[in-house]
């Protein structure tokens, strides 16, 4: 009897206990603080203006800047210019296809990685890249000044042969592409949105709930959404809906991104912090988080699962256990900064 009087005791704490943890954890949420490593000129990084992240198979991180493109080997960061091949010092795009080679959208156009060099690619302009992508069975997509691209290689003459699509809409800018898991191929062009599905492209605008905009970022969750970002509005196209509609509380930024995380969670660089897409809200990580700054530029997550996150025009940072460690400090609450007891 005594055994189950305890047990009974026993239970009805760890219910008081739960309910206390459930009741505090809005107000948890909004307290954290997360630990951030940055890198800057210190580690050779020596523009701190980041607009584009990856990490190669090999495991080295690639980072694009206003002003050059930069490996980082896990202790300094290695610069590379027009001097090793890049046509252009305006990083805007990076991709790696599935055959290893690393491919670099440029201000002054394409260009691909060739050993410790970078080898300038006549691609059919000149001009900006802003987004590169590939589907399965291997063809290139540049979104460019000149509208969508398309890259094929040719095993006859081991070159890689690029041309446009028809299609009306396929000569206006393109500033971001998608290749979706059906085949098709979503890009921005002009300020609509395009499809391209067996050689046709369709235009999806305001009848399709797509207003007049720069649509700089487009991408597929995993419950089959849709999702198109510009830098002041984002839209989403849910599975089985007729058509996009608008979502609020993101924010805006200097360039519309998305990105989602290994575990489907949707992320995104804002002039408030990063923004993270949680339970249908979003929650924003800034400096009151423990950012350096507020103004976020893009993100990428390394094979570890750290977050690495661009700081427009402040450099670069690392979140350090991310969903494994949070803190508080006198900022959220506590007496003191240092905590002897619990």
């Amino acid at each position: 009897m005594e055994f189950h009087a305890q047990r009974r005791r026993g239970q009805t704490y760890r219910r008081l206990i739960l309910g206390t943890g459930l009741l505090l954890l809005p107000w948890m949420a909004s307290a954290q603080r997360y630990v951030f490593k940055y890198y800057a000129h210190e580690q050779g990084l020596a523009n701190l203006e980041v607009t584009c992240l990856l990490q190669d198979r090999t495991g080295f991180l690639w980072v694009g800047t206003a002003n050059g493109l930069y490996r980082y080997g896990g202790s300094t960061f290695s610069g590379f210019r027009k001097e090793e091949g890049l046509p252009d010092v305006r990083i805007l795009s990076l991709y790696e296809t599935s055959d290893g080679t690393l491919w670099v959208g440029t201000g002054g156009g394409l260009a691909r990685r060739v050993g410790d060099r970078f080898q300038a690619v006549a691609s059919g302009t000149r001009g900006e890249v802003w987004s590169i992508t590939s589907d399965r069975p291997g063809t290139l997509y540049l979104g460019t000044w000149d509208g969508l691209i398309t890259g094929s290689w040719l095993p006859d003459t081991h070159q890689w042969q690029f041309q446009a699509p028809t299609g009306s809409e396929s000569t206006a800018a393109v500033h971001s592409v998608f290749a979706d898991s059906d085949g098709s191929v979503w890009f921005g062009c002009g300020t609509a949105l395009c499809r391209l599905q067996d050689g046709r492209v369709s235009v999806l605008n305001e009848n399709a709930g797509v207003p007049p905009d720069k649509w700089e970022a487009v991408l597929a969750d995993r419950d089959g959404s849709h999702w198109l970002r510009s830098s002041t509005r984002l839209l989403v196209w849910r599975r089985g809906a007729r058509a996009f509609v608008p979502v609020g509380g993101l924010g805006a930024s200097a360039t519309g991104n998305l990105y989602l995380d290994r575990t489907g969670r949707l992320l995104a660089a804002t002039e408030r912090g990063l923004a993270q897409l949680v339970h249908q809200r979003w929650e924003h990580i800034g400096v009151e988080r423990g950012l350096p700054v507020d103004f976020t530029s893009c993100v990428l997550e390394d094979r570890e699962g750290s977050l690495w996150i661009g700081l427009g025009g402040a450099g670069l940072v690392r979140w350090e256990g991310r969903d494994e460690w949070e803190s508080w400090t006198k900022f959220e609450g506590l007496a003191g900064a240092s905590a002897r007891a619990m």
